[in-house]
């Protein structure tokens, strides 16, 4: 099993899945409830659930399910009131919980694909103030805390060029800065923490 990051402060983790989908599910063997679940029928996204169900087991030291609302957002059944956030990206499933506040987190692997779909998401604002030194690792850190603050709010047609903003920040191989959303009446601003390492970025909620 491959815990490769973990967190107490929020309880946070990143599990690279060098398992196979056959090894996944015998790890699921000694729990009835999770053996019993209706997992995806694609390979991919079988393995990806089943590894958030393994990778919070490991977290929370207790054997917990992991459901959907109807949004999608996913919540712990037997702690409903408790919030997680999962995201997965290229052989990598990242999760965080929060007992007492919304939270979120989102990990990419590092692609040059980002600069494809940078206008997309991009302010022209926040264009200025890519880093041209490292601009994929500005630009996948971007990405993320947008998705990170799109999972925060829990919105619908939510624009993320107008409606999420990234304040301005100097690129190191970790640390925090502030993120802003205008999509609704209370335009909430929230701080997230950041780690880059030479597989993927990562971007979560600490305030």
């Amino acid at each position: 099993m491959a815990l490769v990051y973990r967190q107490g402060n929020p309880l946070m983790g990143v599990w690279r899945m060098d398992e196979s989908l056959a090894t996944l599910r015998q790890a699921l063997a000694s729990s009835a409830k999770l053996s019993a679940q209706a997992w995806p029928h694609a390979e991919i996204r079988c393995a990806e659930r089943i590894t958030a169900h393994l990778l919070l087991r490991t977290l929370m030291g207790e054997e917990l399910l992991i459901a959907h609302r109807p949004s999608g957002a996913p919540f712990i059944d037997s702690l409903p009131t408790y919030h997680i956030s999962i995201s997965h990206t290229r052989n990598y499933v990242a999760l965080i919980a929060d007992p007492d506040r919304p939270t979120g987190i989102d990990i990419e692997y590092r692609s040059e694909r980002i600069h494809r779909i940078r206008s997309r998401f991009l302010s022209e604002e926040e264009d200025q103030q890519i880093d041209p030194r490292d601009p994929t690792t500005h630009l996948l850190l971007h990405w993320c805390a947008k998705e990170t603050l799109f999972k925060l709010i829990d919105q619908r047609e939510v624009d993320f060029r107008r409606h999420l903003r990234v304040h301005p920040f100097p690129l190191a191989a970790s640390g925090s800065f502030l993120v802003e959303e205008l999509r609704t009446e209370h335009q909430q601003r929230f701080r997230l923490g950041y780690t880059t390492t030479d597989d993927y970025v990562m971007t979560w909620r600490i305030e």
